[in-house]
């Protein structure tokens, strides 16, 4: 036990340091200081926030609204938070004891207005029927989809349809290189990226918001 908790603490301490340097290099991060301290002994789902960056979460609050249906690919805190914002919320997870987590902490909250459906990986499918589940309902039902989880290229063509007109397609971790295919599909979109910090990590991660266009640039 004290050898596990010597880990923890060095961990911790490392986070620690790493901050330190960030803030060195860009000070405008100062003013999330105060909460990414608090967060680094807990977790997403615990505080009942999305693992999204500040400034991404920011954005969100703007947005969202009780008139808006949602759905999210990769569930956790972002599941019971946006659900309190919102008019209807789906969840789709491909972890069964993570789900089972989750399901706990929306009873916890009595959130009642959350679809929550979980797609395990299948070892002939893949994660086919994970980014398929989205076709069960009509074209233009979502007013946001969040991509967070597996597949993400492909979550990102499946969601394309079902996204209303003006309505937005957050994809997280889009700096990474392996999402380049899913993302060059919505370069007629308008785009909106945002690099920063976050809560729980001690590095810059970028988020990626696209909005649907009216009509679509050829």
């Amino acid at each position: 036990m004290c050898a596990i908790l010597e880990k923890i603490k060095i961990y911790i301490k490392k986070k620690t340091y790493l901050w330190r340097l960030l803030l060195f290099k860009k000070p405008k991060y100062f003013k999330y200081l105060f909460v990414w301290m608090k967060s680094s002994k807990s977790n997403s789902l615990k505080d009942n926030v999305p693992w999204l960056t500040f400034e991404c979460q920011e954005w969100l609050d703007s947005v969202l609204n009780k008139n808006m249906t949602v759905l999210e690919w990769g569930s956790g805190g972002s599941t019971v938070y946006i659900s309190k914002k919102v008019k209807k919320m789906i969840s789709i997870e491909h972890i069964p004891e993570w789900h089972a987590s989750v399901v706990k902490e929306l009873q916890k909250n009595n959130i009642e207005n959350c679809e929550y459906i979980l797609k395990k990986y299948d070892e002939n499918k893949g994660y086919k029927n994970y980014y398929e589940a989205i076709d069960s309902f009509p074209d233009e039902t979502f007013d946001l989809v969040i991509i967070d989880g597996r597949s993400r290229n492909s979550c990102i063509s499946y969601a394309m349809r079902k996204i209303k007109k003006e309505g937005f397609l957050l994809l997280d971790n889009s700096e990474r290189k392996r999402y380049s295919p899913g993302m060059d599909l919505l370069k007629n979109w308008e785009r909106k990226d945002i690099l920063g910090v976050g809560a729980y990590n001690a590095e810059e991660w970028q988020a990626t918001i696209w909005k649907k266009r009216e009509k679509e640039i050829e």
